[in-house]
């Protein structure tokens, strides 16, 4: 009985301790990761393209936190660069924020985005959940919920690239990816920096490259809109540890990350359902976030004409038209669907590049079927050629 006891004992012992280790990988985890409110709550980036005096917004998607508890008269308003603003928006019952003509009403007016005053480029916004106090009858700020600002012009060149594979190995909509996530965020030991192992080998100097060109680079991410500022802190993380390891021409310019409207749950069934629906169709999948976030994005920059539709015999203008792909002039994704999605979003084919999980860069195009690199290092002498700069100046400042 003292023997069985003894080991009773040990092993409660050791389970107290087993405990205590876990306890404390979750208090670090916990610290250095995600706090409970940015689980719940998220605001994707907005992109504004100036045509001329009008502007043409995306959709504002802000979600607050459900364990954030607020009343009836809670408001969201915005502040641009630590300046409040007009703008507010209510919170449904869902916790989606809407404008004043109800929860379908996700962008504002002409003239309250005239009132912004934006500058060129990014603009640091937060959307502060605000609840007024009945007893001193001003506005207390229950939480804030960061986001970007982008304001480009309609005749501005855009990049798109995908987060998960061409700048980071692995997704970073899953609940796993924290683990890369504050891998990359540690801080560099002995002058190299640590956790760079998830990023793409050579991929800053790329992407820099492409902004001082002149083109813009547009992210894309299937994260979900609860895990938006988590990626935005990657992609931060991404740029100074770059900058360290390559130099300030390595440096990522400040771009919208556009990620899902959706809230976690929402994005792994429909995850699921692709995958499942992609096994039964023998590849095929549902029409993407991604997809959806370009046809929306591509209407920002069509003129007035363009969005009256097509004329009925273009002809050869219209093939030339095509031809342009619009505002997309090249794409880097982690797969052939992605790519074939990137192609019909209007993106050239000869300029979307397929980047393989060895981050092997190869030309989607059969015709320039030639065009592979063993890296973004590898492709660095060619970059003038398939990316030719542009007439615009650098915005490396923007």
């Amino acid at each position: 009985v003292c023997e069985l006891n003894l080991s009773s004992v040990r092993t409660m012992l050791g389970l107290e301790s087993l405990t205590k280790s876990i306890s404390g990988v979750l208090e670090t985890v916990a610290k250095e990761s995600v706090n409970s409110f940015r689980l719940h709550s998220g605001a994707c980036d907005i992109l504004i393209v100036r045509h001329g005096d009008h502007l043409r917004s995306s959709a504002w998607h802000v979600h607050t936190g459900k364990d954030i508890s607020v009343g009836e008269n809670a408001l969201v308003r915005l502040q641009v660069t630590g300046v409040e603003t007009e703008i507010s928006l209510r919170i449904g019952d869902d916790k989606k924020c809407f404008f004043e003509g109800g929860a379908g009403d996700l962008r504002p007016s002409q003239d309250e985005l005239a009132a912004l005053q934006l500058k060129t480029g990014f603009n640091e916004a937060k959307f502060c959940i605000v609840e007024l106090n009945g007893q001193t009858m001003r506005w207390d700020t229950k939480a804030q919920i960061p986001a970007g600002i982008f304001l480009w012009d309609a005749s501005d060149k855009v990049v798109v690239a995908d987060v998960e594979g061409p700048v980071v190995k692995g997704d970073l909509w899953s609940k796993g990816a924290d683990v890369v996530m504050l891998a990359t965020s540690k801080q560099p030991v002995e002058g190299v920096p640590g956790g760079l192992e998830n990023v793409r080998e050579g991929v800053s100097p790329f992407l820099s490259y492409l902004d001082r060109a002149g083109y813009r680079v547009l992210f894309l991410t299937s994260a979900p809109i609860t895990r938006a500022d988590r990626v935005r802190d990657t992609m931060n993380s991404i740029r100074q540890a770059e900058v360290q390891q390559w130099g300030r021409g390595a440096s990522v310019p400040a771009s919208p990350i556009m990620t899902s409207p959706d809230r976690m749950g929402t994005v792994l069934m429909r995850k699921l359902s692709d995958r499942t629906l992609g096994k039964l169709t023998g590849g095929a999948e549902q029409t993407s976030t991604k997809e959806r976030a370009l046809t929306e994005l591509r209407a920002l920059f069509a003129s007035e004409e363009e969005q009256r539709g097509p004329a009925p015999a273009a002809g050869a203008e219209r093939e030339k038209e095509k031809a342009s792909g619009g505002p997309f002039c090249g794409g880097l994704c982690e797969n052939a669907l992605d790519a074939a999605m990137y192609e019909a979003a209007g993106v050239p084919k000869e300029r979307i590049f397929v980047i393989d999980k060895i981050g092997r860069v190869e030309a989607f195009s059969k015709e320039h079927a030639h065009l592979v690199w063993a890296s973004y290092v590898d492709m660095y002498p060619a970059l003038t050629h398939v990316f030719p700069k542009t007439a615009r100046v650098s915005r490396s400042a923007q």
